[in-house]
């Protein structure tokens, strides 16, 4: 909501190209800008994106990478390598939450079978931080964790994930749609 609120209505330069890594990113931009957003169709990753041909040369082109802290190199050299004057604005970063003592608790609740109806049935990882994220939140909960299925918006996560100890991680086309149709199609909903 807060990266929502802080694009829309502002005045978006003429001839200001808008580029994302993924949909669902692509289509916050769009409601914001009011404008086309160059995104991968599929990917979504930064390779993805560089792979476009609209990507290939950027000679002379300014570009604004806004990106996370500590976030991977690929896209920064690859921008570099299609000849772009780069500038890199860390913007947000990804750390563990903090919960407090009663947070944590209900949350191991929720992996229990005496929760009933509160009971978590899927989790749904971001990023591959969230999955090592969830491991050092619940370090005694491995096969609880690992039994439910999960979503993730990326092969890369999906790896992650794998590695955490998820046997079948689902991998959906990203963005808030994609995932509630992936959720869906998993429960058997038809609409």
């Amino acid at each position: 909501m807060l990266f929502r609120s802080v694009l829309a209505g502002r005045g978006w330069p003429k001839g200001l190209a808008l580029a994302a890594v993924g949909q669902g990113t692509a289509a916050l931009l769009r409601e914001c800008s009011g404008r086309a957003v160059l995104a991968p169709a599929d990917g979504g990753d930064g390779a993805a994106l560089l792979a476009l041909p609209e990507m290939q040369s950027l000679a002379q082109r300014t570009v604004l990478l806004c990106r996370g802290q500590r976030g991977r190199e690929s896209l920064v050299q690859g921008l570099r390598a299609a000849g772009a004057q780069l500038e890199v604005l860390c913007c947000y970063a990804r750390v563990c939450p903090q919960p407090d003592a009663l947070a944590l608790q209900r949350l191991q609740h929720s992996l229990s079978a005496e929760a009933g109806d509160a009971r978590l049935i899927a989790w749904v990882l971001g990023s591959a931080e969230a999955a090592h994220n969830l491991q050092r939140l619940l370090p005694d909960q491995g096969r609880c964790l690992a039994a439910l299925p999960v979503f993730v918006p990326h092969a890369r996560v999906a790896q992650v994930a794998r590695e955490c100890g998820w046997l079948h991680p689902r991998i959906y086309a990203g963005g808030d749609a994609a995932l509630l149709q992936a959720v869906q199609a998993w429960r058997g909903y038809n609409a």
